[in-house]
């Protein structure tokens, strides 16, 4: 757990003498007290602690069964081990998803479709026999091929022919 020293207090419990560390998680935001005695493995490194420095702890249960701090280091460590880096400085904002959401994904299809069949149309006029189509002759064949793939709106192609029919299933 990665934590910062708020205040350090000298305690004693009997015969025992220690430390009682107020710091905050840094992990959860949680100002939270933990008393440290001489015989918790923390207890050399956290007598020194002073106010605003940064240390890992690592929490273990002891013989009785009560979570204490086993160890402590200097320095805050990240999540894989490794001391984390310089902390971003407070109210810049997050860095924003470079990710596509599922509306500009589906324009995009949109785009590539409409692309793909003005190319097609005009392959397929060329191959009809139209040498030299028009501006609306390929719109129209487009928009034909369009509403073929994407199955949606108004049908451009009411009273030609039903492909479907001819092809055997």
């Amino acid at each position: 757990m990665n934590i910062q020293v708020i205040k350090t207090e000298v305690v004693k419990k009997g015969k025992a003498e220690g430390i009682e560390v107020t710091f905050k998680n840094l992990e959860n935001g949680k100002v939270s007290v933990k008393p440290v005695f001489s015989f918790h493995g923390a207890f050399d490194v956290m007598k020194d602690a002073k106010e605003g420095q940064e240390y890992n702890v690592k929490a273990e249960k002891d013989k009785n069964d009560y979570w204490v701090w086993g160890s402590a280091s200097e320095g805050v460590v990240g999540t894989i081990g490794q001391k984390a880096g310089p902390k971003s400085a407070p109210g810049l904002p997050a860095p924003r998803s470079t990710y596509e959401t599922p509306e500009e994904r589906a324009r995009k299809q949109i785009y590539i479709v409409r692309q793909s069949s003005l190319e097609r149309a005009i392959e397929f006029l060329e191959l009809t026999g139209e040498s030299n189509p028009t501006q609306e002759q390929v719109i129209r064949v487009a928009e034909i091929f369009v509403h073929y793939v994407m199955d949606v709106g108004p049908n451009p192609y009411a009273g030609i022919a039903n492909v479907s029919d001819d092809v055997p299933v």
